[in-house]
């Protein structure tokens, strides 16, 4: 199937109140299981990487090997570029295959954080690529553990006004908010300000993103669902299943050097971790109305 058009995914995900899940990927093993996974669970699904996997693989590499992979499958998905920290990488990712981009330019001043995006959505349009941004700063380092509980008070939370402004300045297609959530695995449980949500999509017209999805208490990320987010970010909860299945793989036959064996295993648990999440999120199942559907 050709590549699903972001705009469309989230669209539909709002319309039919759930959220699109966007996951991580590293290689062909974990790519393929992500397929499968939304082809047994009839979920479309948004199947991303970053600077941390391009340097593990390579732009080009990575995205021929997830194209293919998509083109074969029978549901829609989308490939999406996450956290481009710079307005070049974001170019050579339009130019690599993405049909959805992130800039992050949360770390930069805000008029900076705008002229930057707004030029990249300029960018973008011209070649009918969906841009996503990011506004506030959420905490964590992406597959790792150790999130300290988060301050709500020097973390800078989105500000909904400020969200605003932004998005009718840079004409973005999508918001990432900072309403609590961190990357990776949280030490202690985080607070999730579902109220600051709710403020920003009352001012906000364009589909919000949540990243930090992982190891976000359940409850909260459907709460999250009912009151906006049509996409959450998910990469160390998956990652976690196949790294422990691998690693309990490994030690139970140290002898057997068929490695293919150990990743399949591997990729069957993280499949196992990903339909979970596709029922949490309510994307099981919708698939075949998001083909059917005129937008």
């Amino acid at each position: 199937m050709a590549l699903a058009p972001f705009k469309n995914l989230l669209h539909y995900a709002l319309q039919e109140h759930y959220a699109i899940g966007a996951y991580t990927t590293f290689n062909m093993e974990y790519t393929r299981g992500l397929v499968e996974a939304a082809q047994e669970n009839q979920s479309p699904i948004i199947i991303m990487f970053g600077t941390v996997e391009t340097d593990y693989a390579g732009m080009e590499r990575l995205c021929s090997i997830i194209l293919r992979e998509i083109y074969l499958s029978k549901v829609p998905i989308g490939l999406h570029f996450d956290h481009g920290n710079s307005f070049e990488i974001v170019i050579k990712a339009i130019a690599s295959g993405f049909n959805s981009v992130m800039f992050d330019g949360s770390h930069l001043p805000y008029e900076e954080n705008v002229e930057i995006t707004r030029e990249i959505v300029r960018v973008a349009h011209a070649v009918d690529i969906a841009v996503e941004a990011e506004l506030g700063l959420v905490g964590g380092t992406e597959g790792e553990t150790g999130t300290e509980e988060l301050d709500t008070e020097t973390t800078g939370l989105t500000d909904p006004d400020q969200a605003l402004d932004f998005v009718n300045k840079t004409g973005v297609d999508a918001l990432a908010v900072a309403i609590g959530t961190a990357h990776g695995l949280y030490r202690k449980k985080p607070t999730i300000d579902i109220d600051r949500l709710i403020a920003i999509r009352k001012k906000v017209a364009v589909p919000l993103v949540l990243h930090g999805g992982s190891d976000t208490p359940e409850e909260k990320l459907l709460s999250s669902i009912d009151h906006g987010i049509a996409k959450i970010n998910i990469n160390s909860d998956l990652k976690a299943a196949f790294t422990r299945s691998l690693r309990s793989s490994l030690s139970n036959a140290p002898d057997d050097i068929a490695f293919e064996k150990h990743l399949a295993q591997a990729t069957t648990a993280m499949k196992k971790a990903l339909k979970q999440k596709m029922e949490l999120f309510r994307s099981s199942g919708k698939a075949s109305g998001l083909v059917s559907h005129s937008f």
